[in-house]
């Protein structure tokens, strides 16, 4: 079974967006190359709102559990810092 993962972020300010580009077109370059991905996509709105969606077979999906890093957020979800998102 393949799996979905859609996000949705809002980047603070038209003076991040230069820098948040950046990674984002290299995080994306690199997720279209591993193993596992079959497709990526990702959709910039108004008001600085990005959508990423990432379509993994079920392989990828037990190595993002298994090597996966967490984002280093200030206000974590309490599910992210527990470590059970997926």
């Amino acid at each position: 079974m393949d799996n979905v993962s859609i996000t949705r972020l809002r980047v603070r300010s038209v003076f991040y967006l230069p820098v948040f580009m950046l990674h984002a077109m290299r995080t994306m370059t690199q997720a279209q190359k591993a193993e596992g991905v079959l497709g990526v996509e990702t959709r910039f709105e108004k008001n600085n709102v990005v959508w990423t969606k990432t379509i993994c077979q079920d392989e990828a999906h037990r190595r993002l559990l298994a090597e996966g890093k967490l984002s280093k957020v200030k206000h974590p979800y309490p599910l992210q810092a527990s470590r059970r998102t997926a």
